[in-house]
């Protein structure tokens, strides 16, 4: 029980410090790009991508953690093995096929989201293809994270959110700022700049986790029998 409340303390807290950077950067990046207009050139690039994040995961790194969790519960961390290794697969394969549809229909999706005609068609689905690089990382983070969650280990998810946050806004900020203020980009590369920061939080955070599992790995901490 003790372990319980302790892995979700470390995830509330997690989410907590990673939702409260996420909603701090805001106002930096409102002054750098000029105020809110603009600021929705930055949230069209999110609406299909939250679709295809959705298809992309479909629920499976939360199912593979709770069969883990009930594998390593019967004694058989080779199944938890195996089931990682399978789930490992689909996330990136999935992960590539998100990315590809997305890319490719971008277009389609800058259209029907241009009826304002406050930027043009052409403006959005090259956001739009820009904040798509992140699909072809963030199902398999998805699923490392499960893995760690079903082998009762809080702390690499947790940390995993906190990093991906940092990151991603860091490059948001000092990119955008560099674009407009200092090599004078149009505000169509700027905010590709900004949604492309969801790959770059995205790579530190699998590359965070992958060196975690190793390590965990090498010292026999994963797939324990409890």
């Amino acid at each position: 029980m003790n372990n319980l409340f302790r892995g979700t303390a470390i995830l509330t807290s997690g989410s907590m410090i990673s939702r409260i950077i996420g909603i701090l950067y805001v106002i930096p990046f409102y002054a750098i790009i000029g105020g809110e207009r603009n600021s929705a050139l930055y949230q069209y690039g999110y609406v299909p991508y939250t679709i295809f994040l959705s298809i992309g995961t479909a629920g499976i790194p939360l199912a593979i953690s709770k069969h883990i969790s009930f594998y390593n519960s019967l004694s058989q961390p080779k199944n938890s093995e195996k089931l990682f290794k399978s789930g490992l697969l689909i996330m990136i394969i999935s992960g590539i096929l998100s990315f590809g549809c997305m890319y490719l229909f971008a277009p389609l999706f800058g259209s029907l989201q241009s009826t304002q005609g406050v930027f043009s068609a052409t403006q959005i689905s090259t956001v739009i293809r820009s904040t798509s690089f992140a699909l072809l990382i963030i199902p398999t983070i998805s699923l490392f994270r499960g893995y760690f969650q079903g082998n009762y280990d809080m702390t690499p998810s947790s940390m995993s959110q906190i990093i991906e946050q940092i990151s991603r806004v860091v490059f948001l900020l000092c990119s955008t700022f560099l674009a407009l203020h200092v090599f004078n980009t149009d505000i169509t590369i700027a905010i590709s700049l900004a949604t492309f920061s969801a790959f770059i939080g995205a790579l530190f955070s699998l590359i965070y986790l992958i060196i975690r599992f190793n390590k965990s790995k090498k010292k026999g901490n994963l797939s324990l029998q409890r």
